[in-house]
């Protein structure tokens, strides 16, 4: 769900009640203008806002917006990231997603390196076969490989492990090689980062306005808003 979606269900409800915005800046001690940003999207309210506009209109948060927050248990805080996410447009929701999987995976993984390994000089780290796999939804449904890599300073602080699967980046990567990847939206420049344009994920130098190629026979691509900053490369699993 939007902010306009929200703002607009807001509206419906303040006038399903014959109250105007002028009425309700006067109830919250707010100024109509707020109010007038809520409902056209362009702010939102918070969750202690939400309950008591709900509580205005006769109604409740999860009658109004669909989310039965009194039965599942949600905290407030959770609720506001709930709030936040229906917020976002498709390519804000995918980056999402692929961070709580990476965390998800983060955490299992700190889980099982916790128990005794069979070679002390060995890390375990999430695995996937291409860097398209990062935001396949059929892929993220499935069991992640697991993948030994040498106990070093890169291992410590990467997060996963993923191939290459162009030839891009050559002379630096080479198709097939696996990368260390830690999770990241900065990328300084000069280094090598994981970006998400699309449904497309793909490793490129941080340049001024540019992510570089460093194969000539590819073009560089402009760093407009569409591209998505999600991970660094720190370097190649030997």
């Amino acid at each position: 769900m939007t902010k306009q979606e929200i703002g607009a269900i807001l509206k419906q409800l303040r006038i399903a009640q014959n109250m105007t915005q002028k009425e309700i800046a006067e109830k919250l001690g707010r100024n109509q203008q707020i109010i007038g940003h809520w409902e056209s999207g362009y702010a939102q309210p918070d969750l202690d806002t939400f309950i008591r506009l709900c509580g205005l209109y006769h109604t409740t948060v999860d009658t109004a917006f669909g989310f039965d927050f009194q039965n599942t248990h949600v905290s407030p805080a959770e609720y506001e990231h709930i709030l936040g996410y229906r917020s976002l447009d498709p390519p804000g929701r995918q980056h999402v997603d692929i961070m709580m999987q990476w965390e998800k995976e983060r955490t299992f993984n700190v889980i099982v390196e916790s128990r005794p390994s069979s070679s002390p000089l060995s890390r375990l780290l999430a695995y996937y076969t291409s860097l398209s796999a990062m935001c396949d939804s059929e892929e993220k449904s499935k069991p992640h490989l697991k993948i030994q890599v040498p106990d070093n300073e890169l291992s410590k602080h990467a997060d996963i492990v993923a191939a290459i699967t162009d030839d891009s980046m050559e002379d630096t990567y080479h198709n097939g090689d696996a990368i260390y990847i830690k999770k990241t939206s900065d990328i300084p420049y000069g280094s090598i980062g994981v970006y998400m344009q699309d449904n497309h994920i793909f490793v490129r130098e941080s340049g001024h306005g540019q992510l570089l190629a460093h194969n000539p026979a590819y073009p560089d691509t402009p760093a407009d808003e569409s591209i998505i900053p999600i991970g660094m490369v720190l370097g190649k699993v030997a």
